[in-house]
């Protein structure tokens, strides 16, 4: 070996430095290991990893959900999984069809997310707060889906507003995922999110709001950025090196960068400019604009509701929410209203529609 570096000193140059940046790798490696071993993993991303991992990364795409013309994410009756499911109406979202109705009740154009659909009420359809105000004598519409956010509540109000003019317009704000965020892209035609057998729904485009084309796309971005992991059992192996995995996504991000602007949530200031053209739409076609706050099941109380609300009042509006919800009224993990949550959350709109507003 001697002889060979004496005979030609290049190689020896060359062995040695690829000797030190072998070294250096490695202790990076083992830094990179040693820092994330006592990182926090939120159950939603482990729960995605692992049945991932599972399911031996054969992905199965169960979406049933689709962004409409006007990019409004709801049910799509042309997925392969619409065969299976039940209660859409024709306007792709649950309860009243969406189109003007000659009722002498009291109209009420409900907007949310999960919550306002009902997820965890049992049975949803009877017992979500909604229902329950439609059952007490007004005439519900219900444009609650799971996952909207206020870019979608902007988009529905502008739909439906003027075609159904409701008495009330009722904005069910959630402080867990509605506020503190970047905006969703409008994207007609796109998902907002896919729903797999990996844990659930993944998020439908990237944090530069470019939309994915398929599942297997979102999945695989998320894997990347999440899991350390792929649907590309080559990357996959690769990625298994922590120092790999944070060089890949420089090099996705990077790249990406030139082109894209990242989402950023701009202090909240996107979410009060939709709510306030929201409000102003409603008083256009004279309905009541009432906006409802649903707090977060381990931040119920006014203190903390107040100051996740601060840049609403500061903007003129008037939030309101119920003072009696308790940690038991909402499910563990998920943090959506149980039966009990639901029925105190429809007592409270009750008392706010009947005038006391």
């Amino acid at each position: 070996m001697k002889y060979i570096f004496s005979k030609h000193p290049l190689l020896q140059t060359v062995s040695i430095n690829i000797i030190f940046i072998g070294i250096i790798c490695l202790g990076f490696e083992a830094y990179l290991r040693y820092v994330s071993a006592n990182e926090p993993t939120d159950w939603r991303i482990e729960r995605f990893c692992n049945e991932a991992r599972e399911h031996g990364y054969l992905l199965e795409d169960k979406t049933m959900y689709r962004n409409d013309r006007d990019g409004i994410y709801k049910f799509d009756k042309d997925s392969k999984m619409a065969f299976f499911f039940g209660g859409y109406n024709a306007s792709g979202f649950t309860g009243n069809d969406l189109v003007p109705s000659d009722t002498e009740k009291p109209t009420v154009l409900f907007i949310g997310d999960s919550h306002t659909f009902g997820i965890d009420a049992r049975p949803i359809m009877e017992r979500r707060f909604v229902s329950r105000v439609d059952h007490a004598g007004y005439f519900t519409f219900n444009a609650g889906i799971g996952g909207l956010d206020v870019i979608q509540y902007w988009l529905i109000a502008n739909k439906y507003i003027p075609e159904l003019k409701p008495d009330y317009v009722a904005l069910m704000l959630f402080l867990g995922n509605d506020i503190n965020k970047p905006p969703s892209p409008v994207a007609p035609g796109k998902h907002l999110y896919f729903q797999t057998n990996f844990g659930g729904w993944v998020q439908g485009y990237d944090k530069y709001g470019y939309s994915f084309d398929s599942a297997y796309e979102a999945v695989d971005y998320r894997l990347i950025q999440q899991c350390r992991s792929s649907m590309n059992p080559a990357i996959r192996f690769l990625l298994g090196s922590r120092l790999f995995h944070k060089l890949y996504l420089f090099y996705y991000d990077y790249v990406k960068s030139f082109s894209r602007t990242l989402i950023t949530n701009n202090g909240n200031e996107w979410v009060a400019d939709k709510l306030e053209s929201i409000a102003k739409l409603a008083r256009q076609y004279d309905s009541t604009f009432v906006l409802f706050i649903i707090p977060k099941a381990d931040s119920l109380s006014a203190g903390e509701i107040e100051d996740e609300i601060r840049f609403l009042r500061d903007r003129g509006f008037n939030p309101v929410y119920p003072d009696n919800l308790k940690r038991h009224d909402f499910q563990r993990r998920g943090g959506h209203m149980l039966n009990t949550g639901h029925r105190k959350y429809a007592n409270f709109i009750l008392e706010k529609l009947s005038g006391k507003y």
